[in-house]
């Protein structure tokens, strides 16, 4: 519809697997290069793996373009079968069964033993190909094993090729699928495209639809499509699709980046610039387009369970210095009660003399304020040891002084101004100031204080286990998140990425890391 109006030969853009098309970045020519060599070398196994989206059966068919014609290929590309069924569509991909025929098991593998021993003898090979690999099941990749058996002293009768998703890379790292799994002679990874290359991309296309002139795409619209889909080929195609479909009807030989914006609100896509446009970039209200926000806040869960937590957190510290006020106050109350027991201050002050009162009179130990000369010490029936035995434990705890025992009365007949001086001198140079009793509770309390919340924060920080170490690395031009969890791992699966985007709470999306972003990556 739309090609007329742009002058293109045909779609640039179609999602169909036209190796015509195929855009040979490094690790394309290299996966390329690796299965003619393996059918050429005859290798058993060949497992290529990639992202949806990323060109694995575009590439497979580029690969049987190049085979020579003495190679004999069967393609499967419906993965949902018994290996009975697969084992007869390959057969009638061969030619070795008419379309109205099925047989059985050994009788299919004994066709197919002679078939491969016969092209052997003209110098051929024989290709099987299985796309979606990853939904295969145990039995079937079993028998699939079993089939690689099919060889002679010095060369494999048969060649597999298994394209798939990373869940076919997850499953051949199981326990029970290792069999299979060394069996594999080589293993080929497709990544998506980077910034550069989906730019590059671009111009491939269209340079294949011989359209001549500079690029429909303004600078804006290409970073558009690049955030967007985030490099795999086919969001690429689609998202160019529909944007030359909708400036078609808008009637304009320029792609901007309203009208990417618009296409990529038809699909319901959503990128980072969603949340954070850049200043290049059109808003969709300025536009004149009008877009809702469906996907909900990726951090909302995450958020409340922190606040959950925290509250939980509290609560319990609350309860636990209730009950310790609690306890406390029982403890006073019975020392405040005992009138044979000496009371011990709550904060231990070494005095430089003591008080000694001849005859049966008794030690009185003492925490004051520094007294004036005309403050006299109390005696046995005055008011502040009344107050002490009526106020509540909590004000005893904060008492100045405390009198264990009631006073003799020659110690009360003895009240001579010249008798109390002497004491107020004494008690003067045996207690600090009111001031150095006030920064020592208040210092004891800052500690105790500063203690309870490092108990709190570290009962909510996440366990540490002795031993464990972190590795770092820097994010380089290309990398991706799967290859290096692969590369590192030897494996990728959702309990690795998980664990590492705890590690790396800035990966937000899998699919986007930055060049020159540092990842932690745990050892265990």
């Amino acid at each position: 519809m739309y090609c007329t109006h742009y002058g293109f030969s045909e779609k640039p853009f179609d999602v169909t697997p036209n190796p015509r098309f195929l855009f040979l970045k490094p690790d394309h020519r290299e996966t390329l290069a690796s299965i003619e060599y393996g059918v050429r070398e005859a290798r058993g196994f060949i497992t290529i793996i990639g992202e949806v989206g990323t060109g694995k059966t575009t590439l497979l068919n580029a690969a049987m373009d190049r085979m020579d014609e003495n190679t004999r290929v069967a393609f499967i590309f419906n993965t949902n079968v018994t290996f009975e069924e697969m084992l007869n569509m390959a057969l009638y991909e061969w030619g070795l069964l008419k379309i109205d025929e099925t047989v059985s098991k050994v009788h299919a593998i004994q066709r197919l033993n002679r078939f491969a021993i016969e092209q052997l003898k003209k110098g051929g090979n024989v290709v099987l190909i299985v796309d979606e690999a990853q939904n295969l099941d145990n039995s079937v990749m079993e028998n699939l094993r079993l089939l690689s058996n099919l060889e002679t002293r010095r060369r494999k009768l048969i060649q597999i090729i298994l394209s798939g998703q990373p869940e076919l890379d997850a499953k051949l790292n199981r326990n029970d699928l290792r069999q299979f799994a060394q069996r594999i002679s080589i293993r080929r990874y497709i990544l998506p495209l980077d910034e550069k290359d989906t730019y590059a991309y671009l111009q491939h296309r269209l340079k294949l639809v011989k359209y001549s002139g500079t690029l429909p795409f303004t600078p804006q619209a290409q970073k558009l499509i690049w955030e967007y889909s985030k490099g795999v080929p086919r969001k690429i195609n689609i998202l160019c699709d529909n944007a030359f479909l909708i400036g078609y009807v808008l009637k304009t030989q320029k792609i901007n980046e309203a009208v990417i914006l618009e296409a990529a609100q038809d699909l319901n896509w959503h990128s980072s610039l969603d949340a954070k446009a850049p200043r290049n970039v059109a808003s969709p209200e300025r536009a004149g387009f009008t877009r809702v926000e469906t996907q909900p806040p990726k951090h909302s869960f995450k958020l409340t369970a922190t606040m959950i937590i925290a509250g939980i957190l509290i609560l319990a510290g609350s309860i636990f210095l209730n009950s310790m006020d609690f306890q406390l106050s029982k403890l006073t109350g019975f020392i405040s009660n005992s009138k044979n027991t000496a009371l011990e201050t709550l904060q231990p002050i070494q005095t430089k003399e003591k008080a000694q009162i001849s005859g049966p009179d008794i030690f009185v130990h003492a925490v004051t304020e520094p007294k004036i000369k005309s403050q006299k010490i109390p005696k046995e029936n005055s008011e502040p040891v009344t107050q002490e035995k009526n106020t509540k434990t909590s004000d005893l705890t904060r008492s100045k002084y405390y009198f264990v025992k009631e006073k003799s009365p020659e110690l009360i007949a003895q009240d001579s101004e010249t008798q109390n001086m002497e004491q107020e001198r004494a008690f003067e140079e045996a207690a600090p100031s009111e001031i150095q009793v006030k920064d020592k509770k208040k210092q004891d309390l800052s500690v105790s204080e500063t203690q309870a919340d490092d108990k709190e924060k570290s009962s909510a920080a996440e366990p540490v286990k002795e031993g464990k170490t972190i590795r770092q690395i820097v994010i380089k031009k290309g990398d991706t998140l799967h290859q290096i969890i692969t590369q590192t791992y030897g494996t990728y699966d959702d309990i690795i990425l998980s664990k590492i985007q705890r590690q790396n709470p800035k990966i937000i999306d899998p699919d986007l890391i930055l060049s020159g972003q540092v990842i932690k990556l745990p050892e265990d």
